[in-house]
């Protein structure tokens, strides 16, 4: 009987947020990776070292203890107290450092891609997609670029990763994040840079050196241009977009009542430059001072 294999968990939307700047990925068709360290979350990949620092500090005063001075007659526990300052300074700076040394090591070794299952929200819209002025790629989770173990749902919780000399942490450390983040309901595709290609690419004007893969754009189902998007980046994504039919556009339109956001098709929408500026028949400048 072969055996049983356990289904790929998957979303069942996945998006990505863009900035206005990165209004050019259907003509240079590369999907970049970002590192850890230059993320908004300040304890991405930053596990808890105290645990680690305690058990490699005592293991090395026992060992001092035992080949530094064999002449001199002194009890470990007396031995220890008299170290006790300098082993404090040395675990004070350790705890310190430390997390920031695996922090830049992740860096340097690893690049990342944050997607999340919502489309709607109005804090991911402000926060990544540069106050609704940049655009939203809607990817097909099954395709085969979303495979794990390179392919993860970030856990969150309260507590720190814990770092000691029995229990080595990998790469999975990257999926885990605080509850405060929980409403992103991210996912990330992490790969190592040795896997990655690597290029510069152009930012508001400013050249940056990174690492990208090529952007299967049989990924991708449809695109959301933000509310306040510019008229510029939006043609930079409708033009290369003529050769994909099968991609769907679609306009974030702010609701008439509620605090949400409307999806509208990209052929019904309506640009409303022009419409005046009309409160219940009364003009605006009625209430100017």
């Amino acid at each position: 009987m072969p055996p049983i294999i356990e289904p790929i968990m998957r979303p069942a939307r996945l998006f990505r947020y863009f900035s206005p700047g990165q209004s050019q990925i259907f003509v240079e068709q590369k999907l970049w990776f970002s590192t850890v360290s230059d993320f908004n979350d300040i304890f991405e990949a930053y596990p808890r070292h105290d645990q680690i620092i305690k058990e490699t500090t005592e293991k090395a005063l026992k060992k001092a203890y035992c080949f530094d001075h064999p002449e001199v007659e002194i009890s470990y526990p007396d031995y220890k107290k008299f170290r006790e300052p300098s082993l404090r300074k040395i675990i004070e700076e350790s705890n310190e450092e430390a997390p920031e040394g695996f922090q830049a090591r992740f860096s340097k070794y690893f690049g990342v891609v944050c997607f999340t299952e919502h489309l709607d929200s109005l804090l991911m819209w402000g926060h990544y997609a540069d106050c609704h002025r940049g655009f939203v790629i809607e990817f097909n989770p099954q395709h085969n670029l979303f495979t794990p173990p390179y392919f993860q749902k970030v856990n969150y919780g309260q507590n720190r990763q814990v770092l000691t000399l029995t229990k080595k942490l990998d790469s999975g450390i990257l999926f885990y994040k605080s509850s405060e983040w929980d409403y992103e309901d991210e996912h990330r595709l992490i790969k190592p840079k040795t896997d990655l290609s690597q290029g510069t690419y152009s930012r508001n004007g400013i050249q940056t050196a990174g690492h990208f893969i090529p952007l299967p754009m049989d990924s991708i189902k449809a695109v959301y241009f933000g509310c306040r998007i510019s008229e510029e980046d939006r043609n930079n994504l409708l033009k290369p977009l003529e050769a994909f039919p099968s991609i769907e556009r679609y306009f974030m339109r702010r609701n008439q009542i509620a605090y949400q956001l409307d999806v509208v098709p990209w052929k019904e929408w309506k640009d409303p430059t022009g419409v005046r500026n009309i409160i219940l028949g009364i003009p605006l400048n009625r209430f100017a001072s």
